[in-house]
């Protein structure tokens, strides 16, 4: 078994989705893929439902902290308004940042958290900007590499 890029962070991401979703989240195949789908999902169907694929290759080495890592981030999505855009993945990520930052200080273990999620997120864009629509199927090379060189990461294929 693959060890997770940051097992600190993988403590955060589930420590921070239980706080959010105490009842839990749903994961399907079948999950909204719009910010307007989203909204309604969870306005009127009341549960996140979060999307179960492209799992297997994530820094987090395990299904279920990258499915309360969507969670979380998707939750981010709704409660500051930021749209399935660019810029409202990286308002998301910065909200998820500043979450790291509240519950855990600003210490060099936050700032590494907060570094992975911001590579998680706009990395993962800034490469789908790039390869016309697909996103790094080895998300954990991909982390790896753009955490030494983001532009390099970017340009590559993985």
């Amino acid at each position: 078994m693959t060890a997770p890029l940051s097992i600190r962070l993988n403590v955060a991401v589930q420590h921070i989705a239980s706080k959010l979703f105490p009842c839990g989240f749903d994961v399907s195949s079948e999950a909204p893929d719009t910010f307007e789908k989203l909204a309604e999902t969870v306005r009127y169907g009341g549960r996140m439902i979060v999307w179960n694929g492209a799992s297997d290759k994530t820094i987090f080495a395990d299904d279920e902290t990258n499915y309360a890592f969507r969670a979380w981030h998707d939750w981010c999505h709704l409660a500051g308004d930021f749209p399935f855009t660019p810029e409202g993945e990286m308002d998301a990520a910065l909200m998820q940042m500043d979450h790291i930052r509240q519950i855990y200080g600003n210490t060099k273990e936050a700032q590494e958290m907060a570094a992975l999620v911001w590579t998680e997120v706009v990395g993962q864009v800034q490469y789908n900007l790039a390869h016309d629509g697909e996103f790094p199927v080895d998300q954990m090379a991909f982390a790896k590499a753009y955490l030494a060189d983001p532009d390099a990461a970017v340009n590559a294929s993985f």
